[in-house]
């Protein structure tokens, strides 16, 4: 009798302590969040090419003061074109993503794009976009997102 109890009694501590879940699907819980990223051309008479926007780690910079640029970023200086930077960034490992704008950026309009980012990294976002009345100027902005977005420098 006292082995019955005794096995009962362990046989409910042992049901007690493994609750049935089995539902490790995270899905539910995604810490993914999607942001519109909006630029508007607010010069008199400058248009601006397509916009390439980028979402990355700390690791990766579009340009640094003093360096040669890469092949990518001279073409979209030199030509405006955004399509090897866009290419480049798919196969930079600190690169998350590359997403090229809709056309060019005309003054007084706007242009949207849609990006994701994991809010419980820290990630970064650079815009960039040639200046086309210059030769070879760009503009970039580089935020920065810990939880929320700030500005982490920018760059003309």
């Amino acid at each position: 009798m006292k082995y019955r109890i005794l096995l009962v009694a362990a046989s409910v501590g042992l049901l007690a302590g493994c609750p049935d879940d089995d539902d490790d699907n995270n899905a539910t819980n995604s810490t993914t969040q999607s942001y519109t990223v909006s630029v508007t051309n607010l010069t008199p008479n400058q248009p601006m090419s397509p916009l390439a926007v980028l979402t990355h780690n700390s690791d990766f910079m579009l340009f640094e003061v003093g360096q040669s640029a890469s092949v990518a970023l001279e073409q979209l200086a030199e030509e405006g074109s955004n399509a090897e930077l866009i290419a480049f960034s798919q196969s930079d490992e600190n690169v998350i993503q590359g997403i090229a704008g809709n056309g060019l950026l005309f003054p007084g309009n706007s242009d949207e794009v849609t990006i994701s980012v994991d809010v419980d990294e820290e990630g970064y976002l650079s815009v960039a976009s040639m200046l086309v009345n210059t030769n070879d100027a760009l503009w970039e902005k580089r935020v920065c997102h810990s939880r929320t977005w700030k500005w982490a420098r920018v760059s003309r």
